[in-house]
This record gives C-alpha cells, structure tokens and sequence, in this order.
C-alpha cells in the first residue's frame, strides 16, 4: 500500500459518512508542479508531488495545498502560501514550500531535503515533524 492508497481509502471513507463527494478534487499536471518548482527554487519531495498529481490541494486529515484546492481549503496555492510567510518575516529557511498550516497558524513545511517541519511562532523555533511527507500522511491518517 502506498501513501496514496492510503489518502484514497481515507477520503472515499469520508465521502461515505458525509454522504456523498465532499469536494472536487484538482489533479496537478507535472508541468504545473515543474512551473511551481521554478517558482520556489526547490525540487517538491516525489512523494508531495504523486499525492498533488492525484488529488491537487486537499484535506486528507490535514489540509495540503497545492496549486488548487478542493473546497475545504483556501483557494491560496503552495507557491503564495510560501511566498506569505517568507514576506511576512517568519525566519523559514530558503529554499522552502509552506505547503500547510496549523491549528495555530504556523507553517508545516519542507525544507531543501524534504524533511517537514513546523515553524511554532510562540517558540520561535522550528522542529522537525516528520522526515518525509510520506511518513508525515501515514501518521496523519492513522
């Protein structure tokens, strides 16, 4: 089973309970991930980008965007996201890819390698969530 298998299983499970699609879900082209990749000036972890080439930006227990969304996020894409922090001063690294944010509106992101971490504002300080997405969504979904 792979990660995608996983968030597949979990959002038709969803659709069940609450009776039907809960969204429109947006598939990435990869020219679109490529262009997004330019923009941010990093390669997107593969994982991120077969789960953005699946479903596009959605909630799988944790909101991922992408480059569009399904209706339960904010239209915003990835690119802006990172963009928003970055010019709001938060001391994220560079290269980076917001690509969600906390209850309390911090950012989860990858660094250069694609380890996701989490920027705590209060802390002021970054840790380290998961080493990689795929590792970050299987924690999530289960």
């Amino acid at each position: 089973m792979t990660v995608v298998d996983d968030v597949r299983r979990f959002l038709a499970d969803f659709d069940a309970r609450v009776g039907g699609p809960a969204r429109v879900l947006w598939p990435h082209t990869a020219c679109e991930l490529d262009a997004a990749e330019a923009a941010l000036g990093m390669r997107l972890p593969l994982s991120y980008r077969r789960f953005l080439g699946e479903f596009g930006g959605c909630w799988a227990g944790l909101d991922v965007y992408g480059l569009r969304n399904d209706d339960l996020l904010q239209s915003t894409s990835m690119v802006e996201l990172t963009r928003e922090f970055l010019d709001d001063g938060w001391p994220l690294p560079r290269p980076c890819c917001v690509f969600s944010i906390d209850g309390a509106g911090n950012p989860i992101y990858f660094d250069a390698v694609g380890q996701v971490c989490l920027f705590d504002h209060d802390l002021g300080q970054a840790s380290l969530l998961a080493p990689d997405f795929d590792a970050l969504m299987r924690d999530v979904l289960t």
